[in-house]
């Protein structure tokens, strides 16, 4: 297939061969528009991906390489591809590329000259015929993605099931398990894909035929009809293109035309190419459950640092490597001693291992650290650890080095880190060895926030390819693979796995010298976090719960018999009264009793009636809803949460749904109370309330360090200057007045840091009338270091004394959570496209708080739960999903006013950005009332 595009190119330059000039129009056109929006797929290998945050492709260097001498620029769009296509049409893009012609396409798009012949097969498992017709896959599952020309294609054949995905790979992973039965694509990028993945049970079968009226198609570049300017210039480019040009993006992209396999591109020697040409495959075992170097996942799919660092040994070595499964490191090992598989890519190199493997030079080094629980003093080497019993990974090499530096120490086994790191969370283990990346990983993962890296030890682990020395010639391939393996794409791979930097412990020794008050509050914040992970398992099940009762209640009403059945049932939860003036009571359930420490007996003699056990200071509101409801006969109700005096005097919060029983007249006759406790989950959210302002305080203290260092360096800098100039006789007193008042300035300045920091944390809850206005001032003061440091550009329109009335902390927290979250999404766009807008706008008696950002926009999937709890932005370890739901009760329930959310799309600098904007409205407290 690759000598026929070789053949097509020839022909296109012997036909096309002329000067590489432009027309007026065309320099005109390059003069206005100097940079131009391309395309840019997210993973459509070989021709057109993206890896971290770089576009990279066949098609992406063939146009880089059309307009090198044009003096356009290209800027890269990277999105999904129906979402380009969008772009596009909507004038967002200027090009596209690696696009088919179809005739509802060629309505619309400017098409370039060919650049690539492609021929359009299916793709089926191995075990299956050959299709030969499109009829034989009549009542069968094949895979496309939207906006690609297969979805246009069958859907001109409405008996074959469509089903959708959004790559290829992802296409090929569900044809591999047998989700679906066959796939189209171009052979070239299937064949690229089924090597580089690994994808041995696939294979291409016949070509599709007379799809769109063509056995053959070409890949293009493509702009709308009124861009034919761009177009020209790139068939100009591409003409005067050289032969060698176009060969070397070829053995770039796809390799040698020959298929041979002693002229396959790299620095092996012919007789390691033909080793690897016999083996057709190399099996590899793996360490099963060791992030971020090695793990298995659920599915099955091999991940971590080792496994891409495979991808490109395989991609290099142009020969599949396949993983054969374990549970145990230690039946990775076994395994290749009896030679189940070829190599282990993450490894380290001891001798014991020696009489069976054979090892690569290292391509990695990380230190090994001991991790402790918060308590412990600071370690320094192996040796202070002395007969402790410390954990460690079964079948771990180190165990050999750790034994000989020190031969009294107690090794406990364990399966991996997070076993580890629990047995010495339960004091079962006084600590945990393994690797920096590996604890640093963990403690973050799994929330061991009461451990901490107690010491770095003396040791470093040094990781290689291992191979089975059975085959010598094995190892001097993997070798050269590792050598060609650059320092940059080493640390990209590394990079993208160990993104949490680990601090080593200080000795404590030095800790007498580190400021008293920071050393208190770092304290303070990881005791508060310690319970946290407990804390949200108990809420999600409180509100689950509570979910749950709301949902048997719905039911009630439909099912009145049922409902009278359960009432005699001592572990109901539900109370009976008499409908009458005196809301007599007619069934205690024992759990009731027991809520309220009264004898059934109590209540049906009337010595205490339910009624007498709310709070006086609810008992008017439950009382006016209750009679307020039943007048309107409505059959379900439920009030908000209450609270009750028990008979020992103790205060408790319940919330309770009332179903009405009406006779055949629709009467009522009585009303069912189902109530429950809820006092644990109103006393535990407060304490989350308390850990949402710790993590606040955190912030805020590295906040106010990065604001005092400016004024702090002035305030020196000019004081240094007066003395100076006084000691010289220069100082004149007008200079020296203009000093003095930068000082007072930037004091004034530290003084106001101060006030803000602690009115924040002193956290008073009274209800007073403020400034709306000055608060987010005094907000956007709190966050500053944190706009400056992530390059957001924050934008404030409100006008002033605008007064409400409130609680201002509250009010600030709320701020603050919707700017975190909107800097969390900011942080994935540009330096320079980072946009945050407050505006304040008064309508009739309400003012309105208008926060929006360019961020991207809230997962249509969770926008309408986004103010319930649990619900998060963000990922499951960054998050409670609590934020949001403390600001939508601040602001309704604690100032009477409304908050809203919408993803919206809006322009700046003549870009169009989606974003979400939350709408708070708020009743305005004039000043004259005041």
């Amino acid at each position: 297939m690759k000598n026929l595009t070789k053949i097509i190119i020839l022909f296109l330059f012997l036909n096309n061969l002329n000067a590489y000039d432009l027309t007026k129009e065309e320099k005109r056109y390059v003069d206005n528009k100097k940079v131009i929006l391309v395309s840019n797929e997210t993973s459509y290998e070989p021709y057109d991906y993206n890896v971290d945050g770089k576009p990279i492709g066949y098609s992406i260097d063939l146009l880089e390489l059309l307009l090198k001498n044009t003096g356009l620029k290209i800027k890269y769009i990277t999105k999904p591809w129906y979402e380009l296509l969008e772009d596009l049409e909507n004038k967002k893009l200027d090009l596209v590329h690696t696009i088919y012609k179809t005739p509802d396409r060629e309505k619309i798009y400017n098409y370039s000259l060919g650049y690539s012949k492609v021929i359009h097969s299916y793709i089926i498992r191995k075990n299956l015929k050959d299709i030969d017709n499109i009829s034989e896959l009549y009542g069968k599952k094949v895979g496309i993605s939207k906006g690609w020309a297969e979805e246009i294609f069958f859907n001109q054949f409405p008996k074959i099931k469509k089903v959708y995905f959004e790559t290829l790979k992802d296409k090929l992973d569900a044809l591999s398990i047998g989700e679906i039965d066959a796939i189209a694509n171009d052979e070239n990028v299937a064949s690229y894909y089924i090597k580089k993945y690994g994808y041995t049970n696939l294979k291409i079968s016949n070509p599709i035929k007379n799809r769109f009226n063509q056995k053959i198609d070409d890949h293009h570049y493509v702009t709308l009809k009124d861009n034919q300017y761009l177009i020209s210039i790139i068939n100009k480019a591409y003409r005067s293109l050289s032969i060698e040009d176009i060969e070397r993006l070829n053995v770039k992209w796809f390799g040698n035309i020959n298929k041979n396999f002693s002229e396959n591109t790299n620095d092996l020697t012919k007789e390691e190419k033909y080793y690897l040409y016999n083996k057709k495959v190399l099996k590899m075992c793996v360490l099963p459950d060791w992030l971020p170097f090695e793990q298995i996942d659920e599915k099955g799919n091999h991940n971590g640092i080792g496994a891409d660092l495979i991808n490109f040994v395989s991609g290099y070595i142009n020969t599949p490597i396949v993983l054969v499964p374990t549970k145990q490191w230690s039946s990775s090992l076994n395994n290749i001693r009896e030679r189940k598989c070829d190599i282990l890519p993450v490894a380290m190199d001891v001798p014991s291992r020696r009489d069976a493997m054979d090892f690569t030079k290292p391509y990695w080094k990380e230190p090994f650290v001991i991790a402790t629980k918060l308590d412990k003093f600071f370690i320094k080497d192996s040796k202070s650890i002395g007969n402790k019993k410390i954990g460690i990974v079964k079948s771990y090499a180190f165990v050999e080095v750790l034994k000989l530096r020190n031969p009294g120490i107690e090794i406990v086994e364990v399966k991996n880190a997070q076993e580890g790191l629990k047995k010495v969370q339960n004091d079962e283990l006084f600590g945990y060895v393994d690797i920096m990346a590996a604890v640093g990983y963990n403690i973050q993962k799994y929330g061991f926030y009461d451990i901490k890296i107690a010491g770095k030890l003396e040791f470093t682990i040094d990781l290689s390819i291992a191979s089975r020395n059975d085959e010598p010639i094995l190892n001097s391939i993997m070798q050269k693979a590792v050598n060609n393996i650059s320092d940059e794409k080493l640390r990209t791979i590394v990079g993208k796995w160990i993104e949490i930097k680990v601090e080593q412990s200080l000795d404590y020794r030095k800790l007498f010298y580190v400021i008293f008050v920071f050393t208190l509050i770092v304290l303070v914040i990881m005791y508060k976090n310690r319970s946290i992970k407990v804390i949200n398992q108990k809420l999600t099940k409180a509100y689950d719960e509570i979910n749950e009762q709301k949902q048997l209640s719905d039911s009630l009403t439909k099912y009145q018999q049922t409902l009278l059945s359960l009432f005699d049932k001592s572990d109901a939860v539900i109370f009976k009264w008499r409908y009458n003036e005196n809301w007599d009571v007619e069934y205690v359930s024992l759990s009731i009793s027991k809520l309220l420490g009264y004898d059934s007996n109590e209540f049906l003699s009337k010595k205490i009636s339910y009624m007498s056990c709310i709070d006086k200071k609810d008992l008017n509101i439950v009382k006016s809803e209750l009679e307020k409801n039943l007048k309107k006969g409505i059959d379900y109700f439920k009030h908000e949460p209450y609270r009750i005096i028990t008979k020992s005097g103790e205060l408790k919060w319940v919330l309770d749904y009332i179903v009405t029983i009406k006779d055949n007249e629709g009467e009522i006759t009585h009303i069912l109370g189902y109530v429950t406790d809820i006092t644990d989950y109103i006393m535990q959210q407060d304490v989350v309330l308390q850990q949402s302002k710790m993590a606040s305080l955190g912030e805020m203290i590295g906040n106010i360090s990065h604001q005092w260092r400016q004024p702090l360096s002035m305030i020196s800098t000019v004081s240094t200057g007066i003395k100076l100039k006084k000691e010289l006789g220069t100082l004149e007193e007008d200079e020296l007045i203009n000093d003095m008042d930068m000082i007072n300035t930037n004091a004034q300045y530290l003084s106001k840091t101060i006030d803000d920091f602690k009115n924040f944390i002193k956290g008073e809850r009274t209800l007073i009338e403020f400034d709306i206005c000055e608060t987010i001032k005094q907000v956007l003061t709190i966050v500053k270091a944190s706009i400056t440091n992530n390059f957001i550009d924050v934008e404030l329109n409100c006008e002033s004394e605008v007064l409400v009335k409130g609680y201002p902390n509250e009010f600030i927290q709320s701020i603050i959570n919707i700017y975190n979250n909107a800097k969390d999404a900011l942080i994935s766009m540009p330096e320079d496209e980072r946009y945050f807008y407050i505006s304040l706008k008064k309508s009739n008696d309400n003012i309105e708080i208008i926060l929006k950002d360019n961020g991207g926009g809230i997962d249509e999937k969770i926008i309408d739960k986004i103010f319930e709890p649990y619900t998060t932005t963000k990922h499951k370890s960054m998050g409670t999903g609590l934020g949001l739901n403390i600001t939508y009760n601040f602001i309704v329930t604690g100032m009477n006013g409304n908050i809203s959310v919408e993803n919206i799309i809006f322009n700046k600098n003549n870009k169009s950005y989606k974003g979400a904007k939350f709408k708070i409205v708020l009743p305005i407290k004039s000043k004259e009332n005041v």
